[in-house]
């Protein structure tokens, strides 16, 4: 009876974690307050890996913030020192952002994000929090046929077979940058190894400032993380030392061409992953 007792307790816990109440506000897409634009992907957080419901239990949403600039110029006349600033400026604005909305719970807050440079563009994505592991459930993308490829090259050479996968899933704010990138471009006609990207992140530890960062797995013998993405990828890492230097968006790169955000998901393959999770329910 005890053992019963225990079990079915056990169960609340678990149903009350993934199916219980949650304090964030998803009712209304919220427009950015910051200079950069850095926002929450709305429709990835209510549609991903199923529909937000309009009353009842909710399963816990996915979280991505992220932003997409064009520049009048090419962003090479952006030094790595701006592209430092830029970064902790985004970090700022993504605290800010997801108090807007009341994500305050440390299982949904991301704590980095990464700034990825390439010709007259930038992109500025977190790391993505959530219930599923997206970059192993999502389709499959040019993004997941890198991690498989670094998958691969860890096993060959002799890595451990219990620690195959990237070090944190895959949820990195390197690997969601790119998997953005590839949601604008093809492999086949822009892959990013050839455009000379720049990449740089910084990360919030607790309550923290946001500090600079090298990818996840650098200088680990016993897992493989963003350290070995980034390479595959061809990104160039900025150096932590480098001093940051302001910048001002009126000027920088001749100016502003556009600001926009770069949805991950399509509506309709949520859209589709919705049906599919209601037919089941």
């Amino acid at each position: 009876m005890i053992f019963t007792n225990y079990i079915r307790f056990c169960l609340l816990i678990w149903l009350t974690l993934i199916f219980g109440s949650y304090a964030y506000d998803l009712s209304e897409r919220l427009e950015p307050k910051g200079a950069l634009k850095v926002r929450l992907d709305y429709h990835l957080a209510t549609t991903w890996p199923n529909r937000l419901k309009k009353k009842g239990k909710q399963i816990r949403r996915t979280f991505l913030w992220s932003t997409h600039l064009k520049f009048m110029n090419p962003v090479s006349e952006i030094s790595d020192g701006q592209l430092w600033q830029m970064a902790e400026d985004a970090y700022k604005e993504m605290q800010a952002e997801q108090k807007l909305y009341g994500v305050n719970s440390k299982k949904d807050t991301p704590k980095a994000i990464s700034v990825l440079a390439f010709g007259n563009e930038i992109i500025i994505s977190s790391t993505i929090k959530g219930i599923k592991p997206f970059a192993y459930d999502y389709k499959k993308s040019a993004v997941s046929a890198t991690l498989e490829k670094c998958q691969s090259d860890w096993d060959e050479a002799g890595g451990s077979p219990e620690k195959k996968l990237h070090k944190n899933q895959g949820g990195c704010s390197e690997v969601m940058s790119a998997q953005l990138y590839y949601s604008i471009y093809t492999q086949d006609e822009h892959p990013l190894r050839g455009r000379n990207a720049r990449i740089c992140a910084v990360v919030a530890k607790d309550d923290s400032p946001a500090e600079r960062q090298n990818p996840c797995g650098t200088g680990s013998a016993d897992v493989w993380g963003c350290n070995k993405f980034v390479a595959e990828e061809g990104l160039n890492d900025l150096d932590k030392s480098i001093v940051a230097e302001s910048y001002d968006l009126s000027t920088l790169a001749g100016g502003i061409d556009t600001i926009d955000q770069i949805q991950i998901c399509e509506a309709s393959e949520s859209e589709s992953e919705s049906k599919k999770q209601d037919s089941k329910s």
